[in-house]
């Protein structure tokens, strides 16, 4: 990863010198960071989704110094593998369940070790990781079974539902949004509250921003299609359980959705946001300046990557506090 990592830096650095950053918020390190990630992408966009999933797991960034401040701890909860990861420094009695990225075939614990560390300590809360089950082993509805499953585990140990706070990034923003629909459906107690983080919420989508917004962010526009199908084989992508834009949001809980203004998924973003709104549901949403998808995993290269974990606090406090929207 060292000799593609200088290959990017330098790379940045000859078109930074020749038209200046990017994007004009990008330090040098930014822009050099999601220029490594594009790298990845295109590779990994030749592969099989196994060896896509190997390509990622090998992107392993320096330890951060915010692991010091929590401590980590291995659970199983109805089945499924989790980690605990607490802040030292425990100042919330919120629990918030935590499911990540990585178009539903990678992403683990430590690809967003970081992410949810950060999470913890602004919140001050408990983050319990779901390590859901992978396409193509595990396909649709496995990885959403897996969140029902481990919610369902810690309400029955005894956390309390008004004290829950579900959020993703990604493929695992779409999960918690997906399990939010579910749990309405099948009259289960809602959540606090439920944070999604650069969204991944119409699977069929193609082309808009996805294709305009390339330029800037690090995703492959054609792999968005394979990312889909390699999750649901058959079936149509349209499906509110598949992808939560098209599902109704009414009498479940309070939505807070974040998303970068570069990022290629950014105008299905703002549509489920809109049909939210105008259906007169609680959403509270951001959209941040020169951002890509994901940047708050990049958390050591851009100060908007704090900003947004302390907006996701502020959720998290308020929402665990009211308990507006709970159900029991």
């Amino acid at each position: 990863m060292m000799l593609q990592a200088m290959g990017a830096l330098v790379s940045t650095l000859g078109r930074r010198l020749r038209h200046g950053p990017l994007r004009p918020s990008w330090s040098l390190l930014f822009e050099t960071s999601i220029c490594l990630l594009r790298r990845t992408s295109q590779r990994a966009a030749s592969l099989d989704p196994l060896g896509e999933r190997a390509l990622w797991a090998t992107m392993k960034a320096p330890p951060a110094k915010v692991f010091g401040s929590i401590t980590q701890r291995d659970d199983t909860l109805g089945g499924v593998r989790a980690r605990w990861f607490e802040p030292r420094d425990v100042r919330s009695e919120a629990t918030i369940v935590y499911v990540h990225g990585g178009s539903f075939i990678y992403g683990s614990f430590e690809s967003h070790g970081e992410l949810i560390a950060h999470l913890a300590v602004t919140s001050g809360a408990r983050v319990l990781a779901v390590d859901y089950r992978l396409a193509p082993e595990h396909r649709y509805p496995a990885a959403l079974d897996d969140v029902i499953a481990t919610y369902a585990a810690l309400l029955e140990a005894g956390t309390a539902p008004s004290k829950v706070v579900l959020a993703g990034d990604s493929a695992g923003g779409n999960l918690v949004l997906a399990a939010l629909l579910r749990l309405r459906d099948e009259g289960r107690p809602m959540p606090a509250g439920v944070i999604a983080l650069s969204p991944w919420v119409d699977l069929g989508r193609q082309g808009g921003t996805l294709e305009t917004n390339q330029d800037f962010d690090w995703g492959v526009p054609s792999a968005f299609q394979s990312w889909a199908r390699t999750y649901l084989p058959t079936g149509s992508l349209d499906d509110p359980r598949v992808s939560p834009m098209y599902g109704d949001f009414g009498g479940t809980s309070p939505l807070l959705v974040l998303y970068g203004e570069c990022e290629m998924l950014r105008d299905q973003v703002e549509e489920l946001i809109e049909r939210v709104r105008a259906a007169g549901l609680p959403i509270e949403s951001e959209r941040y300046p020169d951002m890509v998808h994901g940047w708050m995993t990049l958390a050591s290269a851009t100060p908007e990557a704090a900003r947004a974990f302390e907006r996701c606090a502020r959720f998290v406090t308020e929402r665990t506090k009211t308990s507006v929207g709970a159900r029991t």
